[in-house]
């Protein structure tokens, strides 16, 4: 993630002590705006262009699934189509080669097989990485389900 392996430098692109700037968080909101069409839309492979290849994902009461290989695998099983996504309380800092992001989510969808929505509900963070591109990529994915119910 980011680099974070022993030895390595951040990109030539990247200087350490970079203040993130309002370009930087209005492309992170771009990227967010992408990845939401996408996983709206059913696109995981799609979501995981977003992604660095050695992005870690935390899902709620589950083991971290590591790389997009095994993010792609899971998300495969089961499927469910969501009908509304809504991201808010949007909180994006960080330097000039690393940023984080935490929001609160709502998201209902319909299970594989179900004709009934549910409702879940809680709070996220991804850890983006600047590439030597200079573009933003998700390196790290954890969110929370405070609440799931039938939706009305």
């Amino acid at each position: 993630m980011c680099g974070a392996e022993v030895g390595a430098a951040a990109p030539a692109s990247v200087r350490i002590g970079d203040v993130l700037d309002d370009s930087d968080r209005q492309a992170i909101r771009n990227l967010e705006q992408r990845w939401l069409a996408e996983e709206r839309a059913g696109h995981g492979d799609a979501v995981l262009e977003h992604c660095t290849d050695d992005v870690v994902w935390m899902p709620p009461n589950e083991h971290a699934l590591r790389g997009k290989a095994a993010v792609r695998a899971w998300l495969v099983e089961p499927f469910v189509r969501i009908e509304e996504l809504e991201v808010r309380n949007v909180r994006i800092e960080g330097d000039g080669g690393v940023a984080y992001k935490v929001a609160d989510y709502q998201t209902r969808y319909v299970p594989d097989g179900s004709m009934h929505p549910v409702t879940s509900a809680g709070s996220h963070v991804w850890v983006l990485c600047r590439g030597a591109d200079r573009q933003w990529r998700v390196s790290f994915v954890a969110w929370t389900s405070v609440e799931e119910r039938p939706a009305v």
